[in-house]
């Protein structure tokens, strides 16, 4: 479990079952929608020291590169605005009846997209990449990440959950990519 108010700690983990970044967090009930780079990931946490895969669904990249990007609520869907991927996700009754379905890439969605993410803060550092807020059972967490560059070709990027009332952090990945 996670406490808002003190240093998050792991009660259970579970693996994603894709190898890409984690882009989103957000929660629905005792189910956790993880957000990957063209892939939605569903987990219960009815049980979290033994939480588990329920449902994912594989996106389509329906449009060329857009920056910006989030997860927007709107009552039982989720809007899916990635960078290549816009989807929308209903989720009404148990996750076998859940379904997705991808939107159209019209310009109100760039823009929309575009609103979810301060590119002037990351043209200003490149390597502070705005945290996204997640509301999880304890409290209110943020997902962010930062990049160094440990040696020569190696840019090296981690992922953290930050609990936004206390400040404490914990890190959740590290992927080291070889730049050439």
């Amino acid at each position: 479990m996670l406490d808002a108010r003190g240093t998050p700690t792991a009660a259970g983990s579970v693996c994603l079952t894709k190898s890409a970044a984690l882009h989103q967090l957000t929660r629905r009930g005792d189910y956790v929608v993880a957000q990957l780079w063209n892939a939605i990931e569903i987990y219960s946490f009815a049980d979290p020291r033994a939480p588990r895969l329920v449902r994912s669904f594989t996106l389509d990249e329906t449009h060329p590169s857009w920056g910006g990007g989030g997860i927007v609520h709107e009552g039982d869907r989720l809007l899916v605005l990635g960078t290549t991927v816009s989807a929308e996700l209903t989720m009404a009754g148990p996750p076998a009846a859940w379904s997705v379905r991808n939107l159209e890439p019209t310009a109100e969605l760039r823009r929309r997209t575009e609103g979810l993410y301060d590119q002037a803060a990351r043209e200003k550092d490149a390597t502070a990449v705005l945290p996204r807020l997640v509301p999880l059972e304890g409290g209110v967490f943020a997902v962010l990440w930062r990049e160094t560059r440990p040696s020569a070709g190696v840019l090296r990027h981690r992922q953290y959950l930050r609990a936004v009332e206390s400040g404490a952090t914990m890190l959740i990945d590290t992927h080291d990519e070889t730049i050439d």
